[in-house]
Formats: C-alpha cells, structure tokens, sequence
C-alpha cells in the first residue's frame, strides 16, 4: 500500500533541481521495470502521459500556460518531443471519442494491477512530481492521482 500523503509532503518539498533528478531517476527505473515485463511499453506510456494529462486538464480543458510549465517535465518523463499542438490534438482526439478522465483511471489501474508496490509508488511520484511545476500540487489533482494509491 502506498502512504499517498507522505508521497505527496515529499515531492511537494523538493527543490527544482532535485525534482529534476528524482523524475529522470524515477523515470529510467519505471520504464526498466516495464520493459521487462511482457507489456506493451509505448502503451504504457501512452497510458502514462494520458493520466497525467488528465490530472492537469481535469477541467475539461488544456491551455498553453499548462502545457509549458508540465513540458520540462514530460521530456524528463518521455524522452520524446511533445509539442503544445500534439498534445492538445492527443487530448481532444480522446475527449471526441468519449474517452474521458475515468477512462484515464480505469487504464493506470489495470497498468498499476501489474506491477509491484515499488513500481506503484515511482509511477505515482512521477504523477506527483510533473504536476507539482510550481511547488504546489491543487487540491482537485491531488484527488485525481490519489486513486492510484
């Protein structure tokens, strides 16, 4: 079981610099772990980035603004290129489709259903830690990442 506050008290605390660290760090080890695994790992990252967009956008929208303060950390997390226009075009290709928050939920659920708690508890921190740009995490994305725990 994942203590989801104390997660949370940990990343929230972290300087910039180590918060870079600790997302390349964290990252690298995820996506070792899930490549060792009989999985698809680009639909885990698939899966990944959806929820943590998610979270971002829960309102139903996805502005610019967002989108910049969340790119260094996508980099750190993905390694591949993100641009503010394959993002959005991703995230309203899913809301056309009904593919809503839930849906997001449901498919790191069934991610998270195959890996061990360690895993669980990287997989959350990244969530955490690329939501967290300004120090901060909002309330309402706190709840939306809090299901994983």
């Amino acid at each position: 079981m994942v203590d989801f506050q104390k997660l949370c008290d940990e990343y929230e605390n972290l300087t910039f610099p180590q918060r870079v660290k600790d997302l390349a760090d964290k990252s690298i080890k995820v996506f070792s772990r899930l490549s060792a695994m009989d999985i698809d790992l680009a639909a885990a990252k698939k899966t990944l980035a959806a929820f943590i967009l998610g979270s971002i956008v829960n309102d139903g929208e996805l502005n610019e603004m967002q989108y910049l303060l969340m790119y260094p950390s996508l980099m750190r997390v993905f390694g591949e290129r993100y641009d503010f226009s394959d993002v959005k075009s991703l995230f309203e290709s899913n809301l056309a489709a009904n593919r809503n928050l839930e849906d997001n939920e449901l498919q790191m659920l069934r991610l998270l259903s195959l890996v061990d708690d360690d895993v669980r508890r990287d997989i959350i921190a990244i969530c955490i830690m690329v939501i967290n740009v300004d120090g901060k995490i909002p309330s309402e994305e706190k709840q939306y990442i809090k299901k994983l725990a």
